[in-house]
């Protein structure tokens, strides 16, 4: 039987799905460029991850609960790395002296596409801009509302260890 869409993928389906008939195939299609484009929809995101003296820098956006890490919004042609640069500087008053992009720590959010980098600063972080209300080093153990990427990438990262556990690695 050959079906209204001829590829790979299409074969895969019917190898491992035999008994799959052609309006499932089809509806199985159309969930896939859904998905793909939520994807390409989604915001590219630089974020930071700057850790000092066992502490990692988390900001809180104005007007929200939980705390994330730096970074925001990559431009048109604009590099991962560049976003980061300029985010910490517009937002925090930082300058960067080191970077290493971490492709094995991205995350996938519902908003967002969080691009990481590992990111060494000068300078004490300041509030520059509208955007954030408050700034903490955290040290792994007080207990603050913490976005779900943040937990995600600073396992990712080994930084932080699993569920229960509070010891810095």
């Amino acid at each position: 039987m050959r079906g209204l869409v001829v590829g790979r993928r299409v074969r895969v389906i019917r190898t491992q799905f035999p008994d799959m008939i052609q309006e499932d195939v089809i509806n199985y299609r159309r969930h896939i460029k859904e998905v793909a484009r939520r994807v390409r929809s989604l915001r590219s995101r630089g974020t930071a991850v700057v850790v000092r003296d066992r502490k990692v820098l988390l900001v809180r956006d104005r007007g929200k609960f939980k705390f994330s890490l730096p970074g925001g919004g990559v431009r048109h042609r604009e590099s991962t790395v560049t976003a980061v640069q300029r985010e910490l500087f517009e937002e925090l008053g930082l300058i960067v002296v080191d970077v290493e992009r971490r492709r094995d720590c991205d995350f996938l959010g519902s908003a967002n596409r969080h691009k990481v980098c590992d990111v060494e600063v000068v300078g004490e972080p300041r509030l520059c801009s509208r955007e954030l209300d408050r700034f903490v080093w955290w040290n792994f153990e007080d207990e603050i509302p913490l976005c779900y990427h943040v937990t995600f990438i600073l396992r990712m990262m080994g930084l932080l260890l699993g569920e229960g556990d509070n010891d810095v690695p």
